[in-house]
């Protein structure tokens, strides 16, 4: 049996409230090389079991340099642009390559880690006397979901991976063991999934919430088999028709196209919506026309739920968000002890839909920097308005490219002279005396004149910003949940593989206008109804869709590759307002308010760039490793 050789790490998530608290506090065991030193007693077999949690990627912790939790994700995507110089520049740039990898995002001998402490925990959590049968079918499944799930993660960056079964193999070791077929991956983990999801619990207790769950595992398949039946892995014309194995000589990859992977995806997301235990975040608000008063959902009020209602009905699976740095990232410098520098892209602010339901930029000319507009949305880019923000209450006067959209945009930007809000600690209500007004030209408190902390392009993601929090003060709210996988993105897997497979399914409709009537946005065929039995314009649309109902959540980075469109999202430059502008005054008039490209540069991206290089100090030690394509 493998020693071990590390310290495990303690767990960072998957508990609720303060009634968890007490397995957070658990110490990190000692280095100790044999099984029964970990597993003799329930203290410290539960000990490894969470630190099989503590592996879990923090995907808040976007642009981070950080060996467990940082991920490139949103930065790397056409959402957002980031200030702060981590590794993820070097991936925009296309300065990377195998022998310039780095720990932080080698998700390969990470996720190897992880499941062979996986494989060592099942191997072993048997022969603890100081749990029940029950107890030790349940921890050994818990395992089996995790390392699923690892697998999972590795896929999705690599595609094809190194299959090791229930071994116990260290990614430091020479394991001499070359890539499985792209599908046989995609079986394994399902097959795994399945078998969990008989044994999972439908709930987890107070004590446990964040723990897998029946519907959990369900949720990774769904996302699995959706991304499995798009594009880039499911194509007559495979970009990959030539990668085969080193051992066998077999494709890695499909090199068919099949329609019943989308059926199967459709099925996937059906079955966690049949399982009825999820519901979308709905909150109400009385409205009074007269002497009649009625309640209609209040799309503000529920949008802030997703993330300020820790574990409330739309999480599936999730993480809590233990540390602060994702607001202080997210909210103006001019606030205390926040850096500001976590930006959307102009592209990102222009994909949110008018109040209309319609998207007011049809695509772009001049190299991405002149928008093409649908004059049917009633969007325009000149004048202001003295405008009220519609969940905030304060009045400013407001460029117009920012008036008459629909809630998820006022929920998910901050834009350039917004009264940026904090509130009363506790009361969820805005207070004007601890805000401030988000300037972000060159001179201004949050531009980049004075700091390296700024945003890039004009603007500030801000999505799951509560406002209990009062930095001012040094009061903020935590954790708040963070959705790994939510009800609202099985209703759009779900939608999305119809319009693949079954284009005029009616469940198309209603799971896709559920999305959109809880975010106050016009149904789908009241705001396209030219669309409605264009297979083309309606894949189109329900991608825009998972782009606003999604975005900034580590979706966008995935479809983009996915759907094989990295070319004309991902590379060239990113734009934003002009920064280095020396004022924002007059509003929409000075040079502030022209679209600019970022001072991040021209992004690259080539098509070895839709899957992760393998760092090369693996391909040292394992001469039966193929090499990711393209990637020299």
């Amino acid at each position: 049996m493998k020693p071990i050789r590390y310290v495990i790490a303690v767990l960072a998530a998957a508990c609720s409230l303060a009634s968890c608290d007490k397995y957070l506090d658990m110490k990190p065991i000692d280095p100790l090389t044999r099984p029964e030193d970990v597993f003799s007693k329930r203290a410290t077999t539960e000990q490894y079991l969470y630190g099989l949690y503590g592996r879990l990627p923090k995907e808040w912790l976007n642009g981070v340099n950080d060996a467990n939790g940082g991920q490139p994700w949103v930065p790397c995507s056409d959402e957002a642009d980031v200030t702060f110089k981590n590794d993820f520049q070097s991936i925009n740039n296309g300065a990377w390559n195998p022998s310039t990898m780095n720990y932080c995002y080698d998700q390969w001998e990470r996720h190897y880690q992880a499941i062979h402490e996986c494989n060592y925990f099942m191997q072993n959590v048997d022969m603890c006397g100081e749990l029940s049968e029950d107890e030790k079918l349940q921890y050994h499944t818990e395992a089996r979901f995790l390392r699923a799930y690892f697998y999972f993660l590795m896929i999705r960056v690599y595609g094809p991976v190194c299959l090791v079964g229930d071994a116990v193999v260290d990614a430091n070791d020479r394991y001499n063991i070359g890539r499985s077929p792209y599908d046989s991956c995609v079986n394994y983990v399902v097959r795994e999934l399945d078998a969990v999801s008989r044994i999972l619990p439908p709930a987890q207790n107070d004590i446990w919430l964040g723990k897998p769950t029946q519907g959990a595992a369900l949720a990774v398949k769904s996302r699995l088999l959706l991304y499995a039946a798009s594009k880039l892995f499911n194509n007559d014309n495979s970009l990959y028709k030539d990668f085969k194995s080193k051992t066998t000589g077999e494709n890695l990859f499909p090199t068919a196209y099949s329609e019943q992977k989308w059926r199967d995806a459709a099925q996937a997301a059906f079955d966690v919506i049949t399982l009825n235990r999820y519901s979308l975040v709905e909150k109400t608000r009385q409205i009074t026309e007269g002497n009649v008063t009625s309640e209609e959902i209040d799309p503000y009020a529920s949008l802030s739920g997703i993330f300020a209602d820790r574990w409330n009905s739309e999480i599936i699976f999730g993480r809590l968000m233990n540390d602060m740095s994702y607001y202080q990232r997210c909210s103006p410098r001019a606030l205390t002890n926040c850096w500001g520098g976590f930006g959307a892209t102009q592209s990102q602010v222009d994909a949110y839909a008018m109040a209309s339901g319609r998207y007011p930029i049809t695509g772009y000319t001049d190299d991405g920097k002149t928008p093409v507009i649908d004059p049917a949305a009633g969007y325009t880019e000149t004048g202001t308005t003295n405008f009220v923000h519609p969940y905030d209450g304060f009045s400013m006067e407001t460029y117009n490219m920012y008036v008459g959209r629909e809630p998820r945009f006022y929920m998910d930007i901050t834009w350039d002279n917004m009264r940026f809000p904090y509130s009363v600690p506790t009361s969820g209500v805005a207070d004007a005396q601890k805000s401030v007004v988000a300037q972000f030209y060159y001179n201004a408190s949050s531009g980049p004149g004075t700091s390296h902390n700024y945003s890039v392009s004009g603007y500030l993601v801000r999505k799951g910003i509560s406002r209990q929090n009062d930095p001012q003060n040094g009061i903020w709210t935590l954790p708040l949940s963070w959705p790994m996988f939510r009800l609202a993105e099985i209703y759009l897997n779900y939608v999305e593989a119809l319009i693949e497979c079954d284009p005029s399914n009616p469940d198309i409709l209603i799971y896709w206008n559920k999305v959109r009537h809880r975010a106050g946005v016009p149904n789908i065929e009241t705001a396209y109804p030219e669309a409605i039995g264009d297979q083309g314009q309606m894949r189109e649309l329900i991608r825009r869709e998972r782009r606003i109902e999604l975005a900034f959540e580590s979706h966008r980075f995935f479809d983009t590759r996915r759907w094989q469109i990295g070319e004309q999202t991902l590379g060239g430059y990113m734009y934003g307002m002009n920064v280095m502008a020396l004022t924002d005054q007059p509003i929409g008039v000075s040079e502030f308010w022209q679209r600019t490209p970022t001072a991040n540069g021209k992004r690259v991206f080539e098509k070895k760039h839709y899957l992760f290089p393998i760092w090369q100090r693996h391909m040292d030690r394992d001469n039966l490793i193929e090499q990711s394509p393209f990637w020299k």
